[in-house]
């Protein structure tokens, strides 16, 4: 996977810096080289490390789906108090993660 990561992270460097050779002197004009070249390193580096990581979006979720149903399973219906907690918590840790 990690392979696979930088090869494409290859190919974006590549295809935005051909793409940042054809841009017009107005178009250059909105954006200077360093934020071309930090925009290019930027989006690279964030696809070069979602690759690995992606197959953790479907083991993630699966094992919440499977925890749940043990807890639901040996706890009974109080359970579904820790469901909902663990719901709730999900939009205050996306806005933390955002924050850090």
């Amino acid at each position: 996977m990690i392979r696979i990561a930088l090869h494409t992270k290859v190919g974006v460097i590549g295809l935005v810096y051909r793409k940042s050779l054809r841009l017009t002197p107005a178009s250059k004009a909105h954006h200077t080289e360093g934020e071309i070249v930090n925009l290019m390193q930027q989006d690279s580096e964030r696809l070069m490390w979602f690759i690995p990581m992606s197959p953790n979006l479907i083991s993630c979720s699966l094992q919440v789906a499977l925890n749940s149903l043990l807890l639901f399973y040996y706890i009974g219906v109080t359970a579904v108090v820790g469901i909902i907690m663990l719901a709730c918590l999900i939009p205050i840790n996306r806005v933390l993660v955002g924050m850090q």
